[in-house]
């Protein structure tokens, strides 16, 4: 990472969800103290278990939900405390791709409908130009332009998501997460999702937040690769290192776990792969105690901080240095 400040960043990030309206047993620390940052240009990888707080991270960035605690800087600028008509202003240049293109489009509007929306939103260009526009956005990702005037249900799996992608693109945004982008896709599409993205980010100049539970797909689009469990960032590196030698016992956990070509090849795991239990996440200590092979006293009793182990490589973790 460069010595400069970062494009997109977070600081003791916190998100809490109350289950009911009483008393604090009722809640859930979906985010814990997250600190993050995004280079310009690049693309970070955030990985981890379902539930660990991933998609909530993303959208607390976003400031489509509003953090408990925490600052949020985009490109200088401090969005925390952001005034809504403010931060409607800023929310071109920073822009969502959601897992299900499905869930995401409107069936009742047309693909010219969906993609001219973010334009007449925004007040920009009369009808002719955002006619124009969304026939550049279709070519773009790679779709005739008579896909205008047909509806989402008409197109398939990964032909909806270029047009979700399309949507994206549509303000010309410097920032975009990526929340499980390809996870609802075939292999083969996903393949051509991936390189979309990476072809646009190369031609845009586009920032990348790419949240997945695949590492593999994640291995090969990222430069950087943040692993997050019980609401919190345990390791954070680059890419290929981390996966060369992973620091953090569930890093390790992770990897193991992915598929190979030979049984004979498989990393030992040393570790049990149950999810996390609400116990560990509200202890005082690791979160990964109980389900790690190294434990000791001061796991139990001490929340390892996340600190540097190397240039650009962090890790929570108390024996980082003996165990990777």
């Amino acid at each position: 990472m460069s010595g400069s400040q970062p494009f997109v960043s977070a600081s003791g990030l916190v998100k809490v969800f109350r289950r009911g309206w009483f008393a604090r047993t009722g809640e859930v620390r979906a985010v814990d103290h997250v600190d993050l940052a995004i280079e310009r240009g690049e693309t970070l990888g955030l990985v981890g278990e379902s539930g660990c707080g991933k998609s909530t991270t993303g959208r607390l960035l976003l400031r489509l939900l509003e953090p408990t605690a925490g600052r949020i800087v985009f490109d200088g600028e401090e969005l925390t405390d952001l005034p809504r008509a403010e931060l409607r202003r800023r929310r071109a240049r920073m822009q969502i791709v959601f897992q299900d293109p499905f869930a995401s489009l409107n069936p009742r509007m047309s693909v010219g409908a969906i993609l001219g929306e973010p334009l007449l939103i925004h007040r920009r260009d009369p009808w002719r130009k955002r006619q124009e526009r969304v026939a550049d956005l279709l070519a773009r990702v790679g779709l005739p332009a008579e896909a205008a005037t047909r509806y989402p249900h008409e197109f398939s799996g990964g032909q909806r998501q270029r047009i979700a992608i399309a949507r994206a693109l549509a303000l010309s945004p410097d920032f975009i997460v990526c929340d499980e982008a390809v996870s609802s896709l075939d292999v083969s599409v996903q393949a051509q999702i991936i390189t979309l993205l990476e072809d646009l980010q190369r031609d845009l100049g586009l920032t990348y937040l790419f949240i997945s539970h695949n590492l593999a797909v994640v291995r090969h689009i990222s430069n950087r690769l943040a692993v997050m469990y019980a609401g919190r960032i345990v390791e954070i590196g680059e890419t290929d290192a981390v996966f060369a030698r992973p620091r953090h016992p569930y890093t390790r956990l992770l990897i193991a776990s992915l598929p190979v070509e030979h049984p004979s090849l498989r990393r030992p795991r040393g570790v049990q792969a149950d999810e996390a239990t609400e116990d560990a996440v509200g202890a005082c200590g690791c979160a990964f105690a109980a389900r790690c092979p190294h434990v000791d006293r001061v796991c139990r009793s001490e929340r390892p901080p996340l600190r540097r182990v190397a240039e650009g490589w962090s890790v929570a973790c108390h024996h980082a240095e003996t165990t990777g």
